[in-house]
């Protein structure tokens, strides 16, 4: 700290990470799904075909979207602590257009 600044931190000495991470797998039941679009964080990936992914994110609230043809959409999110991971897994529905 700094003499006179009453123990607050200069906005510029506050870090800001990018070293965050959303993962995590969509199955149908037990079945990993490969192909699903995942939209979250300004970015849009696809599952491999173990059914995994991964967004690489600053820390903070992310609200997330899946979508497969032949599938019921869904969505999720939560907070990505600072420089951590947050775990989204998904299971989806058959049924949907």
């Amino acid at each position: 700290l700094y003499p006179g600044t009453y123990g607050v931190t200069p906005t510029s000495q506050i870090a800001t990470t990018t070293d965050g991470m959303i993962i995590g797998t969509v199955r149908c039941n037990t079945t990993p799904l490969q192909g699903v679009k995942v939209i979250g964080a300004g970015q849009t990936v696809y599952t491999d075909s173990y059914g995994r992914y991964v967004l690489n994110v600053n820390s903070g609230y992310y609200s997330l979207s899946f979508s497969k043809i032949g599938y019921n959409a869904t969505s999720g999110g939560g907070t990505v602590p600072v420089g951590g991971t947050l775990v989204c897994d998904k299971n989806m529905e058959a049924g949907g257009h």
